[in-house]
């Protein structure tokens, strides 16, 4: 069993929880999500070590998104996301009234004990109006992106408490500034 106490600025701390169990002898995750009341999320997904995995979520106070199927690959052992640097989910709602699917790119690459991360997500709502910006990839490459340590300290012989710590870099909407930051941010670093 996997748990998580993620703390946030002016929001509910995120509590998340993860169970691995056998279903006909075969290996799948069930999960928990809990936060603000929206968050609040049960999920079952397959946990094979090779192969694609499939998660089915619900979320009891999202009437917009209750019920969802998500699709999750990475660079692991045939496809598997399991352990994998590079992870792409498509997510489809199952509710009336949904929305139209979603795509995620997570890079997640660990060296040690610090791992990087950056999300990046489908921009169906920027083609929707007609307003296509053209810098969107450079500000979603160049902004909120998280690094994190992890230290962990043993508390008993199979027991074990992790602290993953960090910084985020916030997303911001002008690309002159993230440009200003990178060159301002290269300008102290020499080789």
């Amino acid at each position: 069993m996997k748990a998580s106490m993620k703390f946030r600025e002016e929001q509910k701390p995120l509590f998340r929880a993860k169970a691995p169990l056998k279903i006909l002898g075969f290996p799948f995750q069930s999960g928990m999500v809990a936060g603000e009341s929206k968050e609040l999320s049960l999920n079952l997904s397959t946990y094979f070590e090779s192969g694609p995995s499939l998660k089915v979520s619900y979320r009891p106070n999202d009437s917009l998104n209750s019920f969802s199927v998500v699709l999750k690959t990475g660079t692991g052992h045939f496809g598997s996301p399991i352990s994998s640097s590079f992870n792409m989910n498509s997510e489809f709602n199952l509710s009336r009234g949904g929305q139209n699917p979603r795509f995620f790119v997570h890079f997640k690459p660990q060296f040690g004990d610090f791992i990087v991360k950056n999300v990046q997500s489908s921009v169906f709502k920027k083609q929707i109006t007609g307003v296509v910006d053209e810098d969107a990839p450079v500000k979603g490459v160049l902004s909120d992106v998280e690094m994190t340590a992890t230290t962990a300290v043993q508390l008993r012989k199979n027991t074990t408490l992790s602290f993953r710590w960090g910084f985020r870099v916030p997303a911001t909407g002008d690309s002159s500034m993230v440009q200003m930051k990178m060159n301002n941010l290269m300008a102290g670093i020499s080789l």
